[in-house]
């Protein structure tokens, strides 16, 4: 630096260091710093009337004699309607926990979208005592206070999965019927035994998410009942420090969660079986061992039912079953509708069956007929093992030219 300019600078340094210190005037506190007020994003109509309406500083006794707080939000009364389901928000163990913003307009929420919620008070020594107390109290509170006690629901985030884990991991004998969870992971990946929400929040931190991601693959590997909710751009605490509209959608798919795992939107209508569509679904599981005794019961009902017994012999041939799906080949063949699949294949797999048995001619039979029903799949006839003894047969050979013939 040239002297002259550094001499400069130096001067000014100076002078600010000798210069009186102008005094900032103290800003007020901007209310988004107190975290226990933050509210959730998606507000709605009715929000303000749940509030009205909510039953605070009720109390549950616990086990060890002590007398906690919870709170109970009340949708709008309907005449005749039936009593709301529930929705309690699990706590890791804190005492003001009714009163936290983002728990209050959870509940607020909830109530404005036709269901019950409650908040409870949880020591930090003994939040699961507490919550398991708090649900037995609520369990038994039903008829009075006005909810549906045998439909409860549950919400847990952060921490409150983690500390209410071993709960989850039993949570039909606790009395739920399925919880959502947000942003937040239990210890050694335990996974409820009820239907579950998770949550990911994309921006969270990698050990929250690596735990959830270690709670989908359990549940996955389980065969668990269980949606997985993503949300890239979310932050931890996204329903309450995010107001974007993807915030908005999380929210409301919680809550679509709640009232279909609830409400009984069906109730008093008959359970619907069709004998056929259960038989069907083993089928498309590929589950053939059942599928074959269900399509077994099926056609003793239903003896006249083609395609039950066409499925009833591709279940045998596939659980190894070859000479036990020969009759039922046979039956489709008679039974199915004329040129079509089934009748077809079912028609190939006897002359198949019946040619590994050494049945030429009864076999020859079964392949003309399945020409005559339109079967032109050349190359099955070429590179089938199971047709091997026909191949030197003159009249295989004249099959297979017609079979050419129909394909030109």
């Amino acid at each position: 630096m040239p002297r002259t300019l550094r001499v400069a600078a130096v001067l000014s340094l100076a002078s600010l260091a000798a210069a009186p210190a102008r005094a900032e005037e103290p800003l007020p506190r901007d209310p988004d710093h107190d975290v226990l007020n933050i509210r959730i994003v998606d507000v709605v109509p009715g929000m303000a009337e749940a509030a009205a309406r909510a039953k605070k500083n009720l109390s549950f006794p616990t086990r060890d004699g002590a007398s906690l707080r919870f709170d109970l939000y009340l949708p709008e009364p309907k005449a005749g309607a039936p009593a709301p389901p529930l929705v309690v928000f699990l706590n890791a163990g804190a005492l003001d926990f009714p009163e936290w913003g983002q728990y209050e307009s959870w509940c607020e929420r909830v109530a404005a979208d036709g269901l019950a919620a409650a908040v409870y008070a949880a020591r930090r020594e003994s939040a699961l005592a507490d919550a398991e107390d708090a649900l037995k109290h609520l369990r038994s509170s039903g008829p009075s206070l006005g909810y549906d006690a045998a439909r409860i629901g549950a919400f847990a985030c952060s921490g409150n999965v983690s500390a209410t884990g071993p709960l989850l991991a039993d949570a039909a004998r606790a009395g739920l019927s399925c919880v959502a969870l947000y942003y937040g992971n239990t210890r050694d990946a335990a996974i409820p035994n009820i239907p579950f929400q998770i949550v990911r929040a994309g921006l969270d931190v990698p050990m929250i998410n690596g735990g959830i991601a270690a709670m989908v693959a359990k549940a996955v590997e389980a065969g668990s009942d269980f949606e997985l909710v993503e949300y890239p751009a979310g932050h931890h605490a996204f329903d309450g420090l995010d107001d974007a509209p993807r915030s908005r959608q999380v929210i409301r798919r919680t809550l679509a969660f709640w009232r279909e795992r609830l409400v009984l939107d069906d109730a008093g209508r008959p359970e619907r079986r069709s004998p056929a569509r259960d038989a069907l679904a083993f089928w498309f599981a590929r589950d053939y061992a059942a599928a074959a005794r269900k399509y077994r019961e099926l056609v003793d009902a239903r003896p006249g039912d083609g395609v039950a017994w066409y499925r009833l012999a591709q279940s045998l041939l596939a659980t190894g079953g070859r000479d036990a799906s020969l009759a039922p080949f046979e039956k489709a063949a008679e039974l199915c509708p004329p040129n079509g699949e089934e009748r077809r294949t079912s028609l190939f797999n006897v002359a198949c069956l019946r040619a590994t048995q050494g049945e030429k001619d009864a076999a020859l039979a079964a392949l003309e007929k399945a020409y005559a029903e339109g079967f032109a799949d050349r190359a099955a006839l070429d590179a089938d093992p199971d047709l091997a003894s026909l191949r030197t047969d003159p009249r295989f050979a004249a099959l297979k030219a017609k079979v050419a013939a129909a394909a030109r």
